[in-house]
């Protein structure tokens, strides 16, 4: 939108008696008939598009701008973080998806999006519609953005009044490329699209104090939020008493010093480990609200601020809990959520896995780890925000100084196997295309994944080795003995994962399989055949990161392969990357069906027809 005729004028009246003052009066007339140009030449944003949910302080609630003044460095960082940037309204710069026009195909029809310099619009299958057998083209306008470090969906005018729905697409930020909304989580191929709704699905965890606002009567949201993404209040809690306090530079002054002062105001490094650990939980968990009806209509702000019990607004979901009859009922089953004992295999989700681990459990005061102790929020890389010390193993160290040596370790100096992640926190749940660092801090155990699956450790480094393996170098290294009866020559298990796995063992595997922890334990020369049956895997994101896998490893070029392509191109693709495996010799390692260095295609075909078909659905 361009400036308004008066101000236009009001700027030549300027010109014009600048001019007058040198030269006489004569330039008044040409800078009056200038005035529109000079309108056009100055232009204002484009107004925010129909339906932003209202943004405002509300109660004690002031939102970070009022933040700044005070705390201009911690005001910074977190402005430059995403959790700054994890809902936006979707104009301008905020819009990740590069101008131009843009086509792709989901389920329903085609979309066609136009992105302009300032705003998206997009003519779309009519969700409400698919929803109910029909199908309808809407043309409409993007309203908010959500993401801006992986991948960025967007959110249209649903039916209802002030609703907000998913688009049927996002823009994948690391592959510059446009995915069905499908494709991008793991789920079924033949799982139909769920409505998605911001005003109930997202806002709680991607906006500051949110509350969705739902009129049963009228079926309508009038949805508000304090602040559009994570900002200064979600971890601080409502920041008007300490504005109003701090207003007063004496008392500013007289608590600078005060470790003691009243601050009315939250920080998180100063809670309890509990505590602390449960404010980030507020989102990085699965969870239920305890008071469903109060949930739809004020979210969790008169039932949560930073530093009370997070039991007292929802219940941190656990594997049992999905599994009683009076259990909560999921969209998802318990065996896409968990492994079998319980441990959460969705990223994202940590405090579902820490609560799991004994050093928060059974941690006291300061031997309690904590995500504070790790992470820092205003400071380090946007990407992880990881302390320093967070990234050697001084952290570990702290309370296990014995056990952070290579004595414990057994392995070398500055090697992988000498870390105390990889062993403790391996990469088993699954999110964003990817393997995620578990949060269930504990010791590989070959009984355990006998009996659930999860793999341990030492089998996504040594990709190549089998559980017989593991238990025997388990044994001799730490004398951790195992009951599991295991087969001397069984198969590698992380190759076993990959071809006869469910869908969330299969992508797990895929991500590991060629993993640079894997590289330098196992090498690179066998994966190849492995990773290629993957490419023409039900699920598409199992797809993606094998190809990605492929592509890394050097088996594949980029652009040989797409993981959304015809069923017929990709396995076209994967018969022709087993043949030229085959024409070369490899390494003899018979616990990855390469025995004598030639591929027993026998046996990974009876691998590939036990292939746990059950539905598996991550939608992270």
């Amino acid at each position: 939108m361009w400036l308004a005729l008066p101000f236009a004028l009001l700027a030549a009246w300027a010109v014009a008696r600048h001019a007058r003052d040198e030269r006489g009066g004569y330039a008044l007339a040409i800078a009056i008939g200038a005035a529109p140009l000079l309108g056009l030449l100055i232009p204002l944003d484009e107004p925010p598009p129909s339906g932003v949910p209202e943004t405002t302080g509300r109660g004690l609630f002031i939102g970070s701008g009022a933040c700044k003044s005070c705390h201009p460095a911690e005001h910074a960082s977190w402005d430059a973080s995403f959790h700054q940037s994890m809902t936006q309204v979707a104009r301008g710069d905020a819009i990740a998806l590069p101008l131009g026009h843009h086509e792709l195909d989901v389920a329903g029809g085609r979309v066609s999006i136009e992105r302009t310099k300032e705003k998206l619009v997009i003519r779309m299958p009519d969700p409400e519609a698919l929803a109910s057998g029909e199908v309808r083209t809407i043309e409409t306008e993007a309203v908010l953005t959500t993401g801006s470090h992986h991948y960025q969906a967007y959110w249209v005018k649903g039916a209802r009044e002030g609703e907000l729905r998913a688009a049927p697409f996002v823009w994948h930020i690391e592959l510059q490329r446009l995915i069905p909304r499908h494709d991008v989580f793991l789920q079924p191929a033949d799982t139909p699209d769920k409505l998605v709704r911001w005003n109930s699905n997202c806002l709680v965890c991607h906006a500051t104090a949110a509350e969705p606002r739902h009129d049963r009567d009228r079926d309508a949201f009038d949805t508000r939020t304090v602040e559009l993404g994570i900002a200064c209040e979600a971890c601080h809690g409502p920041g008007g008493p300490h504005a109003d306090r701090f207003r007063d530079p004496f008392a500013r002054y007289a608590a600078r010093d005060d470790q003691h002062a009243k601050t009315d105001i939250v920080n998180p490094e100063k809670l309890s480990k509990a505590r602390s650990t449960e404010l980030c939980g507020q989102c990085h968990s699965y969870a239920m609200p305890r008071d469903e009806e109060l949930w739809w209509s004020r979210g969790f702000t008169s039932t949560f601020t930073p530093g009370a019990s997070l039991d007292e607004s929802r219940f941190v979901i656990e594997r049992g809990t999905l599994e009683t009859p009076s259990g909560v009922s999921l969209e998802a089953e318990s065996d896409s959520l968990f492994w079998a004992d319980g441990t959460i295999r969705v990223g994202g989700r940590e405090l579902n896995g820490l609560s799991l681990a004994a050093c928060f459990a059974r941690g006291e005061g300061e031997r309690k780890i904590g995500c504070v102790d790790c992470h820092e929020l205003h400071g380090g890389a946007p990407d992880d925000q990881l302390k320093p010390e967070a990234k050697t193993g001084e952290v570990c160290g702290s309370c296990h100084a014995e056990q952070a040596t290579t004595k414990h370790t057994r392995h070398a100096e500055g090697s992988v196997g000498n870390d105390c992640y990889g062993c403790h926190m391996p990469r088993i749940s699954y999110a964003l295309y990817r393997a995620q660092r578990s949060h269930r801090i504990d010791s590989p155990s070959v009984d355990v994944a006998f009996g659930t699956g999860r793999p341990p450790a030492c089998n996504l480094c040594h990709v190549d080795r089998t559980l017989a393996w593991t238990a025997r170098e388990l044994e001799r290294g730490w004398g951790r003995t195992t009951t599991a009866p295991l087969e001397p020559e069984d198969l590698a298990f992380v190759v076993k994962m990959a071809l006869s796995g469910d869908a969330a063992s299969r992508v797990i595997a895929a991500s590991e399989l060629v993993s640079p922890e894997a590289r330098a334990a196992a090498g690179l020369d066998f994966q190849a055949p492995i990773l290629a049956q993957l490419l023409a895997d039900p699920y598409a994101a199992v797809r993606q990161v094998a190809g990605r896998g492929l592509v890394a490893s050097g088996a594949l070029s980029p652009g040989d392969y797409d993981f959304l392509a015809e069923p017929r191109t990709r396995a076209a693709v994967r018969d022709a990357l087993v043949l030229r495996w085959g024409d070369a010799r490899h390494r003899s390692a018979s616990e990855v069906l390469h025995p004598n260095g030639q591929l027993d295609y026998a046996r990974l075909q009876q691998e590939v027809a036990r292939r746990d078909d059950r539905p598996i659905l991550i939608a992270e």
